[in-house]
Parts: C-alpha cells; sequence; structure tokens
C-alpha cells in the first residue's frame, strides 16, 4: 500500500475582491501554496449570484488550500475574522496527500 499522510483541505468561496487579504493570511501562516478557481454562478441564502467583469465586487472565486493539521486551526480563525466583513462560506475536510514534502 502506497503511503499517505493526514492533511486539512479549507475550501473557501469568498469574492474576488477579498483574494488580496487572504493571500496576506497565507504568508503569514507560511501556507505553501493555494488554488483560485473562478465561480461562474451559484445559488444560497441571499439567492442567485452570477460574476460580473462590470462590476467585480460580485465576482466569486473558490480557493482551495491543502495544509498540515497543525496549521488549519490559525487558518480558520483568520478566516473567521475576514469573513466578519466579506460574503462568503468555507469548508473543511481530511484529506490524504501523497508527497508531504509539499506542505
Amino acid at each position: 500500500m502506497i503511503a499517505t499522510y493526514p492533511c486539512k483541505k479549507v475550501e473557501l468561496i469568498i469574492e474576488k475582491t477579498a483574494l488580496p487579504t487572504l493571500k496576506q493570511i497565507l504568508k503569514t501562516l507560511d501556507v505553501s501554496g493555494h488554488t483560485v478557481v473562478p465561480v461562474q454562478s451559484g445559488r444560497g441564502h441571499q439567492g442567485l449570484r452570477k460574476g460580473s467583469k462590470v462590476v467585480p465586487v460580485l465576482e466569486s472565486i473558490m480557493v482551495i488550500i491543502v495544509l498540515p493539521a497543525d496549521k488549519a486551526e490559525s487558518l480558520l480563525e483568520q478566516c473567521k475574522l475576514l469573513l466578519e466583513h466579506q460574503i462568503g462560506i468555507v469548508c473543511t475536510s481530511d484529506v490524504d496527500v501523497l508527497r508531504r514534502e509539499q506542505f
């Protein structure tokens, strides 16, 4: 059996304008990487949202972060503070990775 290593995956859906703040949080916490995926549309408790190239504040993105479990709590604390001033959601899950040195 191939050896894998436990990590946490944090997925955020936030407005694109919040990305610079999130990147600074990741840098401060020494998180090694993230992936940004554009969101075309979605529905939540505020109703239907579609991205807009004219009004970038309406553009949403998904940010996927895989990190060691010992850094996840600090990241989630910072995400909670970020979302006090932004629209967004945060989901976490346990994942296993093949190359722990990447994280």
